[in-house]
C-alpha cells in the first residue's frame, strides 16, 4: 500500500462522502432507491469521480524517525511544520504497579512533586511562573505501568522549555512545604471520591477483583498518604527516572537534527547509576467473585458494575474480544446492550461495556450502568441475558461487518494529530509489541468470521463468574437484589476524611 500524509485525513472523509453520494444518485437514476432531492452542491460532489483510497497508518522509518541519544534514551520524531507548535511525552517504566503494599498512591505523589516540587536551581514558584510566561505546559502523571511527562509550546520557546524539562527530571527538589499541599489535595479528592457513587463503584469493583494483595486493588487512605516522604520521593525518583527508562516522542515545528543535537547537549550527560531494577510485578490472583454485592449509599438511584477477569495484551483472541465487546456494549448506540437496555427498555441514561485488553496484568471485562432504584432488577437481568445470548447466538454477518467498518473507519483517525500517531508508535516498543502491530491490525479485524466470534464470546464472556456490584439505597435495594442470590454487603470504608490542617 502507498502510505498517504495523515493530514489528508479529513479531505479523505470528503472523498468518502462523495463516493457514497455519486452511488446514491446513480441508484436513484435506475430507480432502484427512492431518495429525495439535495442540495445543488451535493449533486454537483454526487458526478464527482475518485480514486481508490489507499492510505496505511504511519510507520517506523518512513514517517516517523526513531534515534538513540548516546546515554540510551529512546527518541521517536515526527516533524509537522503545518503550525509553530511543539509537543513532546516521556514514558517512563513505573507506576501504581510498582508500588509498594504499604505506600499506595507513591507514584502518583512522586509524579506530582517532580513536577511541582521545584529544582535544585528553580524554585516552584519561579518554575511556575517561567512556564506560564512562555505558555507552556509542562506536567508529570502516573498510571498503572508508566509515569508520564509532556511538554508542549510555541516552537520559538523550544530551546527553553527542554532546558526546564532537563531541570525538572534531572533535579527535582521535593520541597516540603509543596509536599504538605500535595498531600493535602490528595486527600481531599479522596474524600470527594468517596462521596461520587460512580468514582465508588469503579473503587469497589477493582477491590473485589484484585483485593489489597495486589497494587491495582490497593487504593491510598489517609495513614499511607501521610506516611509519604520527601526521602521516599527521592528514593523513588533515584530508582526510576534514569535516561536507561525513558522513551521520548516528539511532533510538531522543529527540524530534526538541531533537535537531536540539543537533547544530546541537555540529557546525553545524564548517566545511570548502576544497572535497572524494577520490582517484579505480582500476577493478580484471577479466581472468580461471582455473586451480588451492595455498597450502601443512600442516593435515589443505583450504579451498577457487573463483570469478571479478562485477559492481558499478549492475548492471542486480543482483536476479537475488541470485536466482541463493541458489538455487546462498546459500540455506542449500536451496541446491543445500549441498544436495549437504555433505547428499547428506557432502564438506564447510561450503559456500556468495556473489556480491557491492554494491560500489562489481566485486565476486567465490566458492563456499567446507572438507573433508578426501582429499575435495578430489571437492567441487571437485561443485561446479563444480552452477555448470554452473544454465547449462545451467532452474531450475523451483516451485523459483524458493521462492527469491522465501525472500527475500520475509527481507525483512521488515531493518527490525524502528530502528536497522538507518535506517541501510539512509542507505546507499542514501552509494551513489547510489535513495530509493524497497527499496519496488520485491520486485517486482523477483518479475518474475523461469525463462528470465530461466537467461540471467543463462549470462552471469554463467563455468565458463571459475573460479580455484580451495586451502588445505592440498601434498605430498597437489598431485598430487591435478593432474587439474583445472596448479597453481600461491602462496607463504605471509612468516615469522610478530615481536612488537613
Amino acid at each position: 500500500m502507498i502510505p498517504v500524509n495523515v493530514k489528508r485525513a479529513f479531505g479523505a472523509a470528503l472523498v468518502m462522502i462523495g463516493l457514497l453520494t455519486a452511488q446514491a444518485r446513480g441508484a436513484e437514476e435506475q430507480g432502484a432507491v427512492p431518495v429525495e432531492r439535495r442540495s445543488q452542491g451535493v449533486e454537483k460532489i454526487g458526478l464527482m469521480i475518485f480514486p481508490p483510497l489507499i492510505w496505511s497508518p504511519p510507520a517506523i522509518g518512513i514517517d516517523i524517525e526513531r534515534r538513540t541519544l548516546s546515554n540510551g534514551i529512546i527518541l521517536y520524531l515526527y516533524p509537522d511544520r503545518t503550525l509553530p507548535l511543539f509537543e513532546l511525552v516521556g514514558l517512563i517504566h513505573t507506576g501504581r504497579l510498582y508500588e509498594p503494599a504499604e505506600k499506595p498512591g507513591l507514584a502518583r505523589m512522586a509524579a506530582s512533586q517532580i513536577r511541582a516540587g521545584g529544582t535544585t536551581s528553580i524554585t516552584a514558584d519561579a518554575l511556575n511562573e517561567e512556564l506560564e510566561s512562555l505558555a507552556a505546559h509542562l506536567e508529570l502523571s502516573a498510571g498503572d505501568e508508566a509515569l508520564e511527562v509532556r511538554l508542549n509550546l510555541l516552537s520559538p520557546h523550544i530551546e527553553r522549555g527542554l532546558q526546564l524539562l532537563a531541570e525538572v527530571l534531572l533535579r527535582p527538589f521535593f520541597e516540603p512545604g509543596q509536599l504538605d499541599l500535595a498531600k493535602g489535595r490528595v486527600l481531599e479528592d479522596l474524600r470527594r471520591r468517596r462521596d461520587n457513587p460512580a468514582e465508588l463503584l469503579h473503587k469497589e469493583f477493582a477491590a473485589l477483583h484484585y483485593t489489597d494483595r495486589h497494587p491495582l486493588g490497593r487504593e491510598p487512605n489517609e495513614t499511607t498518604i501521610r506516611r509519604i516522604s520527601r526521602d521516599d520521593l527521592i528514593a523513588f525518583h533515584r530508582r526510576y527516572v534514569r535516561p536507561d527508562n525513558l522513551i521520548l516522542a516528539a511532533a510538531g515545528d522543529f527540524d530534526k537534527e538541531s533537535l537531536v543535537a540539543l537533547l544530546e547537549r541537555l540529557l546525553g550527560g545524564w548517566s545511570a547509576n548502576g544497572g535497572l531494577s524494577l520490582p517484579p510485578i505480582p500476577p493478580p490472583d484471577t479466581t472468580s467473585k461471582p455473586g451480588v454485592y451492595l455498597v450502601d449509599k443512600p442516593v435515589p438511584q443505583s450504579s451498577i458494575a457487573i463483570g469478571h477477569f479478562g485477559v492481558d495484551r499478549t492475548n492471542p483472541d486480543r482483536q476479537a474480544i475488541e470485536l466482541m465487546n463493541h458489538i455487546l456494549g462498546g459500540g455506542g448506540f449500536t451496541s446491543r446492550i445500549t441498544n436495549r437496555v437504555r433505547s428499547a427498555e428506557g432502564l438506564t441514561y447510561s450503559v456500556g461495556s468495556r473489556f480491557a485488553v491492554e494491560g500489562r496484568v489481566p485486565g476486567l471485562f465490566k458492563v456499567v450502568a446507572f438507573t433508578r432504584t426501582d429499575a435495578t432488577p430489571r437492567a441487571i437481568a437485561a443485561v446479563i441475558e444480552e452477555i448470554k445470548r452473544l454465547r449462545e447466538e451467532s452474531v450475523t454477518g451483516p451485523e459483524l461487518e458493521t462492527v469491522k467498518e465501525a472500527l475500520s473507519n475509527a481507525f483512521l483517525f488515531r493518527f490525524i494529530d502528530p502528536m497522538e500517531t507518535v506517541r501510539q508508535l512509542m507505546l507499542l516498543e514501552f509494551q513489547g509489541l510489535p513495530a509493524d502491530y497497527y499496519q496488520t491490525l485491520l486485517e486482523l479485524y477483518w479475518a474475523i468470521t461469525p463462528e470465530r466470534l461466537r467461540e471467543v464470546a463462549r470462552r471469554y464472556l463467563r455468565p458463571e463468574d459475573l460479580a455484580i456490584v451495586v451502588v445505592g439505597d440498601a434498605r430498597t435495594l437489598e431485598p430487591a437484589l435478593a432474587p439474583l442470590g445472596p448479597v453481600k454487603k461491602i462496607p463504605a470504608g471509612p468516615p469522610p476524611l478530615a481536612p488537613t490542617p
